[in-house]
């Protein structure tokens, strides 16, 4: 029982330190930058291009910073289980979004908010997301990105200002903890030997 239960422990802090690299919160906070400064500078089409794009080089990232300081950990079946589902219900809410946002800014149509909130609404479509990570995932810090959102999105909208300053902001803080905390990960875990010997 002793040995299960330390094990158990283990388990526990590995999965914490999984999600401690940084990267997954750099790319987020970063695409979000990117499409916040696209939007000021008129290039709206990069909230299009830049999402797959980090998508696509988080597991590249995760094999090359994470991996060989972590090693190759395989969780318990429940901890899988809520990982993979966590990550498909972000994700799914996330193409809900798109399509939501594409629907209000592609064809025009309000949704059902104040008017004066339209220019807080991609920020707080992201603040959604944000939360929904935070539960999935089990990561306070997502749910104090998304309440960083909201914040942007009443600040622009009660300004009138374009949704672009709140993306962009909201992104900043996010990618800037997260290049934190990616230096702290790389100071703190060093290279496997076994992957050094490589």
């Amino acid at each position: 029982m002793g040995a299960r239960s330390e094990l158990a422990a283990t388990e526990a802090r590995v999965f914490q330190a999984y999600w401690q690299d940084g990267v997954l919160d750099l790319l987020a906070g970063g695409s979000t930058l990117l499409i916040g400064l696209g939007w000021l500078a008129g290039f709206v089409l990069a909230s299009v291009v830049v999402p797959p794009l980090a998508i696509v080089s988080w597991p590249i990232l995760r094999q090359r910073i994470t991996h060989p300081r972590l090693g190759r950990v395989r969780f318990n079946a429940h901890r899988r289980f809520r990982m993979r589902h966590g990550m498909i219900a972000v994700l799914s809410l996330g193409v809900l979004l798109f399509g939501f946002f594409a629907l209000h800014f592609g064809v025009g149509h309000l949704p059902p908010f104040p008017r004066w909130l339209a220019p807080g609404i991609p920020a707080l479509l992201l603040a959604a997301l944000a939360l929904s990570a935070a539960e999935a995932l089990r990561l306070a810090r997502f749910a104090l990105y998304g309440i960083g959102f909201i914040a942007a999105a009443l600040v622009v909208s009660g300004l009138d200002a374009d949704p672009g300053w709140a993306l962009a902001g909201g992104g900043a803080i996010a990618a800037a903890n997260g290049a934190r905390m990616l230096v702290a990960f790389l100071r703190d875990f060093p290279m496997l030997a076994a992957e050094m010997d490589k």
